[in-house]
């Protein structure tokens, strides 16, 4: 049966090599020498709940399983290390009040991020027109205004707290996430995808509950 993963895997998922492991010691063994992007488990053992690179596959690999790890490895960049792409400097409380509209904190927000040079007066432009036409992207209380950017920069996504919820589209959202995404890089999309999967994991009141960036960045990290 491993074999037949194997190279069902193999044959399907591009640029990809699977390695067999029959033993919970075997496996220690081959992460010793090298650290998997992800860990398929096929087997009647559990492996600890440290390793959260890891999917449960039972019995044959379906099309679903194969779409599966698919979607895993694609944003195994982003898993792995999301600081890359979610910066500390940068993330910050805003003290909003309430009563205040989302216009006014979006565009307090923005004017902070661009006095520490973290983004541009152009991509503030972006992003509050996005804003102001109703194209607003919030998931699980979660805002995320964001625009794409002609800069020659990768990813940037700055965490903040709010101090009261606000409604936004009839949503309330309990903190904001300001991103910049390159122009020519379309595969960027994969970060926004990712992040809203793991957004959708939780319920409302764990997001909601987000003390500031190292608890964004710990739900991030278990994907």
């Amino acid at each position: 049966m491993p074999l037949l993963i194997q190279l069902a895997i193999e044959r399907d998922v591009l640029n990809c090599r699977v390695i067999i492991a029959r033993s919970v010691s075997e496996l220690v063994a081959i992460r010793e020498e090298i650290e998997p992007l992800l860990i398929i488990n096929n087997s009647h053992y559990l492996l600890d709940d440290a390793v959260n690179n890891c999917i449960i596959v039972k019995n044959i690999i379906t099309a679903a399983g194969i779409e599966q790890i698919k979607h895993f490895l694609a944003t195994a960049f982003i898993r792995q290390q999301p600081e890359r792409f979610f910066s500390a400097p940068g993330s910050f409380h805003y003290s909003n009040v309430r009563g205040e509209s989302w216009q006014h904190i979006t565009q307090q927000i923005c004017a902070q991020l661009v006095t520490q040079h973290h983004i541009t007066a152009d991509e503030v432009q972006r992003i509050i027109a996005r804003e102001s036409e109703g194209e607003n992207l919030i998931v699980n209380r979660l805002a995320i205004p964001h625009c794409w950017s002609e800069q020659e920069r990768r990813f940037r996504g700055f965490f903040i707290t709010l101090a009261q919820p606000v409604e936004v589209n009839n949503e309330v959202v309990n903190h904001v996430l300001i991103a910049c995404a390159a122009a020519d890089a379309r595969h960027e999309l994969k970060i926004f995808s990712y992040l809203a999967s793991v957004l959708c994991q939780h319920p409302a009141e764990v997001i909601a509950g987000l003390t500031g960036y190292e608890a964004f960045m710990e739900l991030l990290h278990k994907g």
